[in-house]
């Protein structure tokens, strides 16, 4: 492991305690001694000195002791660090929703089904506004609006007709399990507004439209696969 991801290991886990993280905060308004940054919790100086250790290994903070007043300061080099690193992963995400973006209107929808795009923004607060083209030429509007987006677990979203206030649009909960075996196992949720509402979708298909959508996309995933490169064995290599 170099050194660089080791530094970053060191502040992600100074930075995962509730105390911690108050420290830096109340730091980041300014230097303070010890006696005030432990006064808001009910803890005894030494357990929360153990913690100002941790902040001081890790490079986050330095103290400096003039008689019996110990100063804390936050050192800012430590949390750039880890905030570049949250940027890249953050600008990674970006890229995949985008390429997530394309790739959707290839798979959604149930079979023999076609997915023309008004406008598509996948990620929290975003909207995808589309229409789902039967196979006999019938429109049907739809709206996606992405309430939460977990990269690689989970994705939720209001869906319903591209209209506003539709009362029968309802919660969409996607989630991704990755397995053992390297597989994903994907599982699509639908919560509709009331039990009838619930029953009339069962009722013209969805359970099996659904299931369509499932296999359009795994057999998106295969080909998409077979595109990349294959990891070969360092022994390939060798020359006997």
């Amino acid at each position: 492991m170099d050194n660089n991801q080791t530094a970053l290991d060191t502040v992600f886990h100074a930075l995962a305690d509730p105390t911690r993280r108050a420290v830096i905060q109340k730091l980041g308004r300014g230097s303070a001694t010890v006696s005030e940054l432990a006064k808001p919790f009910d803890m005894a100086l030494p357990s929360f000195m153990k913690h100002i250790g941790v902040l001081e290994a890790s490079g986050l903070i330095g103290s400096n002791k003039v008689g019996r007043v110990r100063t804390c300061k936050i050192k800012s080099k430590k949390l750039a660090a880890a905030e570049t690193w949250m940027s890249e992963q953050r600008a990674l995400w970006e890229g995949r929703m985008d390429r997530l973006a394309e790739y959707a209107v290839q798979w959604f929808g149930p079979d023999g089904f076609r997915i023309e795009s008004q406008e598509i923004d996948i990620r929290a607060g975003g909207v995808w506004r589309f229409e789902m083209v039967a196979p006999d030429g019938t429109r049907y509007s739809n709206r996606m609006e992405f309430l939460r987006i977990e990269p690689p677990i989970l994705l939720e979203a209001i869906h319903g007709t591209d209209v506003d206030n539709d009362p029968d649009s309802f919660r969409l909960l996607a989630t991704f399990d990755e397995q053992d075996d390297g597989k994903t196992v994907v599982t699509l949720r639908q919560m509709h507004p009331t039990p009838e509402r619930r029953a009339t979708v069962i009722g013209f298909g969805a359970v099996e439209y659904g299931a369509q959508t499932l296999d359009k996309l795994a057999n998106h995933v295969a080909v998409v696969l077979k595109t990349l490169p294959l990891k070969r064995n360092q022994n390939d290599h060798e020359t006997k």
